[in-house]
């Protein structure tokens, strides 16, 4: 399994038990998605995709971990082996992730429900297994910031996929039918008509050869591997007019009014295994003789309805061994069937039978299934008979634990009522506080801290009960903890307190709930970092203004030596820039490396954020920020060790708008770095007349030489840019056969290149020149005409009378 280190975005490969902590990636994918090849390479790095991988690798590492997988990246598609190996595993490592990340790319910021429920993340297939298979999912929208996790969105989330809330919540998929199960998928779409049957194989716990090209047989092979291991016949119970004409479905949409379908036939002994091969299936089933030759059969399950929901028990009850209950073996007074009184007969039958100790193969006991389930009248049934309360599972939780992580309240206050330890710990240190104030169950909460718990207990991670209630956004139950003197200066093994998570993730009330109780708006984690700079780095303008209103320091770095404002201009966020800028915060600051905020940001552009304005707001290319900047009195001229400038910067790259806000303030047009070259002999290097043309109407120097003696002309020929060399040879004064230090002239290089025809045509070159300039004056830079700066505005004449035909 290959995972990208989160802070070296650099892929690892991990086998067996070596593998490490990680969380795992949820998204749709869309155009310019990373490969792994492009990781290794750092290919594509200005990409969309890139980005995200970015922003995913971020996001987990402010949450404490190393490691993440992104299908995109992490495997190699090139090789069917692996691809097939990494699919029939997915599931599997989608399931053991410590979270899962659903980034829905198309939620804008400030989400409301609508939004969220119209997400593409919805309707695909891969996504399915994504939802169901973590047992923590995380929801962020398009820029990063938290919408929710699935355990406080869980009612949302089951109306818009129809999928239980239980099951969402990690119970057993084996409790739910084939029917039900494939009900989830049945409006859901792949691009890949074979996908479709693909996508659920780790909902029904089938590996399979993956034959892409075999279209809708994926589906029908899907299906004949599902009964090999089941003989639940709801995988019959299905409608549509794309029927092939045999017994089994050709896509899950056929399923799509089979939700409420559930299997019967663990109550009936004479229910057999499906026989099968390549031209048949056998089954053994009831038959009604309705005359005319014709017989109906009656499948070996029924519709689950409000009536209903204690047969499912029976159902489940039964096929465990734990109790017999009495049916006509060959009843087909189906109304009868479909209304035996559940509990009254599970009643009868426990009274009598010593099975309500025995245990499954996760050593669950009948209570523990009974709590994790919600069945409140079978728990209740099962304490008068004096079951152990306290007995564990395999994997040290027991009925109460489980009642709280899926949310069974009532049953929560019953095993309390009833005598159960509430004080007692699972496999993670966590205590049945915690569990309530994660998952947001205020009345358990209220009945635990009433009965004493410890409030201020911390886990095997140092988390306290108020920091999970923060850290899940439920507000109520922070107000509870609060009320109770629960402590908001209480650091967890990375030194976060309360109010750092409720920043981290986003929970303005919550903060402001924190702050009112005295909250320290200026302590520090491990890695040096004050809420304030938690609140910057993840882009919540809210937020910000929150601590800043609180007395947060705004002079403040990591351990990186980073500032706040430097992280604002680098990270995009236009609103933050103000809010830092309007409460004091200094353009005038270095990093470590000697770099000015202005120079850095020139010296750093890239084509996603940086490509405007002194790369201070780079997104949307505005640069009223950089002028706000500009206004403050940054550092123009400030050196760093390769001694560029800032208009050297910008001349280099290209971003001729900078340039021209820069020339505007007066920077020195003949600085020259390390190597002897202006910002002219940039330009004309890289190709970018629009720049060039800027500096020559600011008066640059075209005799200007280098170290080794090259004019902007030379460097111009040199690197074949034509319509840069028409544009020097129609100015004034240029000298066309200057020599290097090597002998060589511009024509030299021209020749060289092949290209002499262009520099030895002169009146050819003035039409040229005055082509480019008129291009120039014509272009829109940023949506706006260009013109020239008003510094330099009464030598625009003097350019235009160059380049006169």
């Amino acid at each position: 399994m290959r995972l990208l280190h989160t802070r070296e975005l650099k892929v690892k490969e991990f086998t067996g038990k070596k593998i490490p902590e990680y969380v795992i990636l949820s998204h749709t994918w869309e155009e310019e998605e990373v490969t792994l090849k492009d990781i290794n390479a750092r290919k594509a790095t200005n990409s969309p995709g890139y980005e995200k991988v970015k922003n995913a690798s971020r996001v987990a590492l402010e949450r404490g971990y190393e490691y993440i997988w992104i299908d995109t990246c992490c495997i190699n598609k090139k090789s069917s082996t692996e691809l097939q190996e990494a699919i029939n595993s997915m599931y599997q490592w989608y399931e053991e992730a410590e979270e899962c990340f659903a980034y829905l790319a198309d939620v804008p910021p400030g989400t409301i429900a609508h939004e969220f429920e119209k997400s593409k993340w919805f309707t695909r297939g891969w996504t399915l297994q994504e939802l169901i298979a973590p047992s923590t999912v995380i929801f962020f929208n398009k820029g990063w910031q938290v919408i929710g996790s699935k355990e406080n969105l869980q009612e949302l989330i089951s109306d818009i996929t129809s999928i239980p809330r239980n099951f969402l919540l990690g119970d057993d998929l084996r409790y739910a039918s084939i029917a039900q199960r494939m009900s989830w998928a049945s409006k859901r779409k792949t691009t890949r008509i074979e996908d479709t049957a693909y996508c659920l194989m780790g909902i029904f716990g089938i590996h399979m050869t993956m034959l892409y090209g075999e279209k809708k047989h994926a589906f029908i092979r899907l299906q004949t591997e599902i009964m090999r291991v089941s003989n639940d016949h709801s995988i019959f119970a299905w409608r549509s007019i794309e029927s092939s004409g045999g017994l089994l479905a050709t896509s899950p949409s056929a399923f799509a009014n089979s939700a409420n379908i559930i299997q019967i036939n663990s109550l009936d002994s004479a229910s057999r295994p499906f026989e099968f091969s390549s031209e048949r299936i056998r089954l053994s089933v009831p038959v009604i003789d309705i005359g005319y030759n014709s017989r109906l059969a009656i499948l070996r399950c029924t519709e689950l309805d409000q009536q209903l929901k204690q047969y499912q028990v029976v159902s489940m009850i039964g096929n465990e061994n734990r109790v017999v209950v009495a049916i006509k073996k060959h009843t087909l007074n189906l109304q009868k069937e479909r209304h035996i009184s559940g509990v009254m007969e599970i009643s009868y039958s426990v009274k009598k039978s010593v099975g309500i100790k025995t245990r499954d193969e996760h050593g669950m006991t009948l209570l523990i299934w009974a709590a994790k389930n919600g069945y409140h009248s079978i728990v209740q049934l099962l304490i008068k008979n004096g079951v152990n309360v306290e007995v564990q599972d395999d994997y040290g939780k027991t009925s109460l634990i489980w009642a709280i992580k899926n949310g069974h309240e009532s049953i929560v206050q019953l095993l309390v009522r009833n005598g159960v330890n509430i004080k007692g710990r699972d496999g993670h240190r966590m205590t049945l506080l915690m569990w309530t104030a994660k998952n947001g169950y205020a009345n358990a909460v209220q009945l635990l801290v009433e009965k004493g718990v410890d409030v201020e207990a911390h886990d095997d991670h140092g988390m306290t009960s108020l920091m999970w209630a923060t850290k899940s956004g439920h507000e109520n139950i922070v107000k509870l903890l609060l009320v109770k003197n629960a402590l908001v200066e209480a650091k967890d093994d990375n030194g976060w307190t309360p109010l750092m998570w409720a920043v981290k993730t986003g929970y303005e009330r919550i903060a402001k709930l924190l702050l009112k109780q005295n909250a320290n708006v200026n302590t520090k984690d491990n890695d040096g970092w004050t809420p304030l700079m938690w609140a910057v780095d993840n882009g919540n303008e809210d937020v910000v203004k929150l601590v800043l209103k609180n007395g947060a320091h705004i002079e403040v770095s990591g351990d990186s030596g980073r500032t706040l404002l430097l992280w604002g201009i680098t990270d995009g966020h236009r609103g933050i820039l103000k809010l830092l800028l309007e409460n004091g915060a200094h353009v005038k600051t270095d990093d470590y490396d000697g770099w000015t905020m202005l120079l850095k940001a020139a010296a750093e552009a890239d084509d996603d954020t940086i490509e405007l304005l002194l790369s201070w707001a780079a997104v949307d290319r505005r640069e009223d920020i950089m002028k706000l900047l500009l206004k403050r009195g940054g550092y123009v001229e400030t050196e760093n060790e390769p001694s560029w400038t800032s208009l050297l910067c910008a001349a280099s790259n290209g971003h001729e708008t900078i340039v021209q806000l820069l020339l505007e303030i007066g920077a020195e047009l003949e600085f020259i770095d390390m190597y002897g070259q202006t910002p002219l002999m940039h330009a004309a290097k890289n190709g970018h007349k629009r720049v060039a043309v800027l500096l020559l109407m600011a008066g640059a120097r075209l005799e200007s030489r280098d170290k080794l003696g090259r004019t902007s002309l030379s460097w111009a020929a040199q690197n074949e840019h034509e319509d840069m060399v028409g544009l020097f040879l129609a100015a004034d004064g240029i000298n066309p056969d200057s020599k290097d230090n090597d002998g060589w002239t511009p024509l030299s290089w021209a020749a060289r290149n092949g290209h002499e025809s262009v520099y030895e045509q002169d009146a050819m070159n003035q039409l040229l020149a005055k082509e480019v300039l008129l291009d120039c004056l014509d272009e829109k830079i940023n949506g706006e005409k260009m013109s020239p700066p008003g510094a330099i505005e009464d030598k625009w004449d003097v350019v235009l009378s160059r380049c006169q035909e």
